[in-house]
């Protein structure tokens, strides 16, 4: 008997907390073999998610290919994770990092372009389709940064704040964006499902099944679950001190999860919206088939892309209070 899209949803959704989780723990137990582990994961997604955006927007059609800006982000990481962990005695600062990939991202972009001009291929394709081949050339580069940023900076945001070692703030930090996220989309699927019939659309034109109602009840449940992440959490001591020497007082904390949990909806809402938009101009329905009842990776991290860097920045600005 052939299972129904509520069950298979279910059943992956299940996998998908057991790793999570599994994660998670590891990441809170075993700090440095967790944040690796955690690193391992994120880079897995963030590969898949650039092939599966590459597709659906054909950003591979003039000479921006995925595995470039893979490689291009794998670098980074190497010279991050070399700078920041290996090299103890004078790690690099922050803006070598901006410096070293500002370079690698250039010299990149300027292959893609100038081999794009030698293209006959594109240049072929230019000639039937009466296109400039100076423009197509120079927008392959531009393809090319599009890669880097969406998902793949976007996802990398986390991969930074997984190197937020001190006072877990990096483990709190990468617990709030799964859990704002999640629970948003959870909650806006089940009371949109449930209480969201014959209701006002929020956007019919790019997602025709959202509801204001389940808009609504995301951002319940976001806020609600930043807050049980908040409460839980300061339980340990160490936490709690951190948080309340940087905020001032447990009850200012309690506020600016509550503010983090409401920004951090309606940031994962827009991220659905932009996912559902790209989905919709490539006249697909799903970015990929392998998650059953889910579609592809970025059906499922469309909002997290985008709550990663908000969160990122919470997390940034508390660190440096």
């Amino acid at each position: 008997m052939e299972l129904t899209n509520f069950w298979k949803r279910f059943i992956t959704s299940a996998v998908i907390l057991a790793v999570l989780v599994s994660l998670f723990l590891l990441r809170y137990f075993t700090t440095l073999v967790g944040v690796y582990f955690f690193d391992a994961f994120l880079l897995f997604i963030m590969c898949i998610g650039i092939f599966e955006i590459a597709e659906a927007r054909k950003l591979n059609r003039r000479g921006a290919k995925e595995y470039v800006a893979i490689i291009v982000l794998s670098l980074f990481y190497f010279f991050f994770v070399l700078g920041k962990e290996i090299i103890t005695v004078n790690p690099f600062p922050w803006w070598a990092f901006i410096i070293v990939f500002a370079l690698v991202v250039g010299v990149f972009f300027l292959f893609i372009w100038l081999s794009n001009m030698t293209d006959k291929n594109l240049e072929r394709r230019c000639r039937l389709e009466k296109l400039e081949i100076n423009r197509e050339a120079f927008m392959g580069g531009v393809d090319f940064l599009q890669m880097l940023l969406y998902p793949g900076l976007m996802i990398f945001s986390l991969i930074i704040l997984n190197h937020f070692t001190a006072n877990y703030i990096g483990f709190f930090g990468l617990l709030l964006t799964f859990t704002i996220s999640c629970m948003t989309d959870v909650f806006a699927y089940t009371i949109g499902l449930t209480l969201g019939k014959n209701t006002p659309k929020m956007c019919p034109k790019i997602s025709p099944h959202k509801t204001w109602v389940g808009f609504i009840g995301g951002i319940f449940g976001g806020i609600l679950f930043s807050l049980f992440v908040f409460v839980i959490l300061v339980q340990n001591n160490d936490i709690n001190l951190y948080l309340t020497d940087k905020l001032s007082s447990a009850v200012i904390a309690f506020w600016v999860f509550f503010a983090v949990g409401l920004l951090g909806s309606l940031v994962t809402a827009t991220g659905d919206l932009i996912a559902s938009l790209i989905k919709r101009q490539a006249n697909i329905k799903d970015f990929a088939k392998y998650l059953p009842g889910h579609g592809g990776v970025m059906d499922r991290i469309d909002g997290i892309t985008f709550n990663a860097v908000f969160i990122f920045i919470v997390m940034g600005i508390i660190t440096l209070l």
